[in-house]
């Protein structure tokens, strides 16, 4: 029906359709992450994580210290990781992990443990650590000898050879650079010359260590070169997490990694004290692999 205002006619008309979008959901998986204040890869964790996952990130509190032995300790406090760890609580986590490699060895393997504890009594869920998670990835891939490629200087270097020895791991080889800051500027070609300079016949795998070091790119090129897999931090702290929701690493290229799956006697993730029982088993059978 006609309007009149005025000496002007409007034409009424039917109002148009309105089309609502879906409704926005929270993933269908989410993963707590505590990592040190010097962190600067977080895109890197989420490269490798699927579409139905999403990362919940905090961060322990700076301390203005170059990357050496005391620092490392320092950002390790199970008293301060379990803090930093609650503030995950709100978003509910199925898993949280602990992203540094050296604060988590650096009191050696019968410290690393109780440190997956306190971040799971703070966040309230199953938790583990990234170097827990290297053992857990060496293990899946019956890599027993490795080469060892670290950021760091010698003392943390030989730390984390010593870890890996507790943990039934024999290095045959190791390299580092020792770098004390800004080690997440390392850029791939020095990265590439490092592992090929020093990798052995006699070595199932390579370990490449600290979170701070960019790896997805670099791991299915390095792999093809030298026939044998390559272990990096950032990428055995989301495949030992995302096994434990049941998805498997989203990869845009091959990586061995990615085509394993955890023991079910692995004891790499630990449970708040809420949820103690009987630990269960992450699931096999099926192929998780989200690659692409």
């Amino acid at each position: 029906m006609p309007i009149s205002i005025g000496r002007r006619t409007l034409r009424r008309h039917s109002p148009a359709p309105v089309h609502l979008v879906p409704e926005v959901r929270r993933p269908a998986h989410r993963i707590g992450v505590v990592v040190p204040y010097d962190m600067a890869l977080d895109h890197e964790l989420e490269r490798w994580t699927p579409p139905q996952a999403a990362l919940y990130t905090t961060r322990t509190a700076y301390e203005p210290l170059a990357v050496t032995m005391e620092m490392v300790q320092a950002v390790s406090e199970p008293a301060m990781i379990e803090e930093a760890s609650r503030s995950l609580c709100t978003v509910e986590p199925e898993v949280t992990v602990y992203g540094c490699t050296s604060g988590s060895f650096c009191r050696g393997l019968a410290s690393e443990r109780p440190l997956a504890r306190a971040v799971a009594e703070g966040s309230g869920a199953p938790a583990l650590t990234t170097s827990g998670a290297i053992l857990s990835a060496l293990d899946a891939l019956a890599a027993h000898r490795v080469v060892l490629v670290t950021p760091y200087t010698a003392d943390i270097t030989a730390a984390f050879s010593h870890f890996l020895g507790e943990g039934g791991i024999d290095v045959v080889a190791t390299a580092r650079m020792d770098l004390q800051e800004r080690i997440f500027d390392t850029g791939s070609r020095a990265l590439l010359e490092l592992i090929l300079a020093n990798d052995r016949p006699e070595a199932q795998a390579v370990v490449v260590s600290c979170t701070n070091l960019p790896t997805y790119d670099l791991i299915p090129y390095v792999e093809r070169i030298i026939g044998k897999p390559v272990v990096s931090a950032n990428q055995a702290t989301m495949w030992r997490a995302l096994q434990e929701v049941g998805l498997g690493l989203a990869t845009e290229a091959p990586q061995r990694l990615a085509q394993v799956r955890a023991h079910v006697a692995d004891r790499t993730v630990q449970r708040p004290a809420a949820a103690a029982g009987p630990e269960i088993p992450p699931t096999v059978g099926a192929d998780t692999s989200t690659a692409a």
